[in-house]
């Protein structure tokens, strides 16, 4: 066989008339016209037709759609003007026991999570963060109001799957001081509904010296890269006050922060179509981490749009050791109460104590953010997992 071009061939540069070229790849369409038959070859990147001239009726190639072939000839146009390559030498690989054609929707996917993916992690390289790794299994379980998925090593060691990248990501900040950021899998066991999956993917990033203000114009000039390659206008995003949004204003002694106002949010943020910051929540609401504000709100932001829920969160993070370790433990001893196998990861405690400089920390989920580039309703529809059982 003369060598084969793993591309397209016009993609390579060939011009017509160009002798002994090579494709391989996976036939996936066969048209026969008259003694003459054309089939297209796809390599998962690129589509070339290749024609077989001057058939015996008698004897047709032994060509199926499905098979994977390689083949070689002289690359000019048909008789319609389409560049294709002419069959000298032709070898079947080999043939699947059962064909399915590509599933070019899945394949569509795939590519547009790639492609969302890299917009993101080129705007953060840019902006000087460094992209890390951090563990997926914590022997930890952790002080929120989340059951962690469990499992137990060959030597009887419990371990958690993660919730959450934060503790681990500020464990490397408080070393290192570096801005790190990390775009992976998270798990968490609070059922599912169309925003919600138990696994699912998201983005986490702690960026030293920047304030909720810097932070918000970051997450903008994301989203408006990723909304010009999927279509979607995040040119104007809209900003409103929570409390506004739920007619409240933080008061000495009255509670407003129950279970009626939580949902009253929730509906609020539901019938939201257009993208909206949504700025400083009750401060009751917020993570222990995050930094108050003298009014008594919390220093963050989420980005809502098209009923998909928090896309974004943003929170400037408390530095505070001892209010950061007095509101954990306030969590954790509520948390516990509830579930016996709350802990709290020491690790982390014992980074704090070195110093966690002021910084912004920016949680993407990912996968609703991808609902709303593609248009879609229910979180099933971006995730591949869950397409390919």
């Amino acid at each position: 066989m003369k060598e084969v071009y793993k591309g397209g061939l016009e993609n390579q540069g060939f011009q017509e008339g160009a002798d002994h070229l090579g494709v391989e790849g996976r036939i996936v369409a066969v048209r026969k016209h008259k003694r003459t038959m054309f089939c297209d070859v796809y390599n998962g990147l690129t589509r070339t037709q290749i024609v077989f001239e001057d058939l015996n009726d008698n004897e047709p190639p032994n060509i199926k759609a499905g098979d994977f072939v390689q083949c070689v000839g002289n690359f000019r146009a048909t008789n319609s003007g389409q560049k294709s390559l002419f069959v000298e030498e032709f070898r079947l690989l080999f043939r699947p026991e059962n064909y399915e054609r590509e599933d070019f929707g899945l394949r569509e996917l795939l590519v547009s999570r790639a492609k969302a993916k890299e917009i993101i992690r080129s705007s953060f390289l840019q902006y000087g963060l460094t992209e890390v790794d951090s563990r997926v299994m914590s022997p930890y379980a952790g002080t929120a109001n989340i059951v962690p998925f469990s499992t137990r090593s060959a030597r009887g060691d419990d371990f958690y799957l993660r919730f959450t990248m934060e503790l681990e990501l500020k464990k490397y900040l408080c070393r290192t001081q570096l801005p790190v950021f990390e775009i992976g899998k998270l798990f968490r066991n609070l059922g599912t509904s169309n925003r919600r999956e138990t696994e699912f993917t998201a983005v986490e990033a702690y960026i030293p010296y920047m304030n909720l203000e810097e932070g918000v114009d970051l997450v903008s000039d994301i989203l408006q890269k990723t909304g010009q390659q999927f279509f979607v206008n995040f040119s104007s995003i809209q900003q409103r006050e929570i409390l506004e949004l739920l007619g409240f204003r933080i008061a000495e002694g009255t509670d407003f922060l129950g279970l009626e106002q939580r949902e009253r949010y929730n509906k609020e943020v539901k019938k939201m179509r257009e993208p909206t910051f949504l700025l400083h929540q009750p401060a009751d609401w917020a993570s222990p981490f995050t930094k108050t504000n003298p009014d008594g709100t919390a220093c963050d932001a989420k980005f809502v749009y098209a009923g998909a829920g928090t896309i974004v969160h943003l929170n400037e993070e408390s530095e505070d050791y001892r209010r950061v370790l007095s509101r954990l433990l306030s969590q954790f001893e509520t948390v516990k109460r509830e579930r016996p196998e709350a802990q709290l990861d020491i690790g982390f405690l014992e980074e704090l104590k070195k110093g966690l400089p002021p910084c912004l920390g920016i949680f993407i989920s990912f996968d609703r953010l991808m609902m709303t580039l593609l248009g879609k309703r229910s979180i099933k529809e971006v995730m591949p997992e869950k397409i390919v059982l």
